[in-house]
């Protein structure tokens, strides 16, 4: 079953490798997520700044979330029960 929403992220733990941001946790609604295995990663460009997107699994479920470059928030788009 998908769960999507566009719910913001409250928290995140990010680490930049080559200078770009990857995930390594995420809290929302205060939930706790770690993340165990990026599977795909993209960028998509809305005017001048660019959006971080991200698909990962924490071993249990697959999330897509992403990055706004602009105002610097991260956003849970989307979560699969495996």
């Amino acid at each position: 079953m998908i769960f999507t929403s566009d719910v913001e992220i409250s928290r995140a733990g990010v680490v930049f490798k080559y200078g770009n941001p990857l995930p390594v946790w995420i809290e929302s609604n205060g939930e706790k997520i770690s993340v165990k295995e990026i599977f795909y990663s993209w960028t998509e460009r809305k005017g001048h700044y660019l959006i971080y997107k991200y698909t990962f699994t924490d071993g249990f479920d697959a999330y897509e979330i992403a990055l706004n470059s602009l105002s610097m928030k991260w956003f849970l788009i989307a979560r699969e029960e495996l």
